[in-house]
């Protein structure tokens, strides 16, 4: 059964809504039924489509903030729900930067962050190189609270996987 095409999210001569069809793939892709609230969170989270990722972080409060601006009724506990299970399907990566402060990064590649705690912002740095610069760089205006470093690993899963082979 083809399922029914999905109306505009937002204004119809929007370049965001060109996009819609490559979304909704994305998410067949990945196992998750389009619904039109997933599809409006992609739109919002992917303006550029799947292919054309801009990298950025956002909060669940952001994307709640914007449905209620787009007039897209759901709640916090909705988008909450639909942010994880993207991460969990590995089209977002969830970055907790402390304490009340969890984001949803559309750059899903290993990468590092720097977490401002007076504005809550989070931007990202390429390598530990970078990091070690930005913090000396910004030694006079700031302390750091703490340094995290996390190594992710995973068991192979058979004799052929070469992802976890050095």
């Amino acid at each position: 059964m083809t399922p029914k095409p999905l109306a505009p999210v937002s204004n119809p001569a929007s370049p965001a809504d060109a996009h819609i069809p490559e979304l909704h793939t994305l998410l067949q892709k990945h196992g998750i039924r389009p619904t039109r609230r997933r599809v409006c969170i992609l739109v919002w989270l992917f303006p550029h489509g799947a292919t054309r990722v801009v990298h950025r972080h956002y909060s669940a409060e952001d994307i709640h903030r914007r449905a209620r601006k787009e007039g897209v009724k759901m709640s916090l506990a909705t988008v909450y729900n639909t942010l994880n299970q993207f991460s969990r399907a590995g089209i977002l990566k969830r970055v907790v930067a402390g304490q009340g402060h969890s984001f949803y990064d559309t750059n899903t590649s290993s990468h590092h962050h720097v977490f401002y705690e007076d504005t809550a912002q989070l931007e990202d740095v390429t390598n530990i190189t970078e990091a070690l610069r930005h913090i000396k760089k910004n030694r006079a205006h700031s302390r750091n609270q703490r340094i995290e470093i996390m190594v992710r690993v995973a068991p192979r899963t058979g004799p052929n996987d070469r992802r976890h082979r050095s």
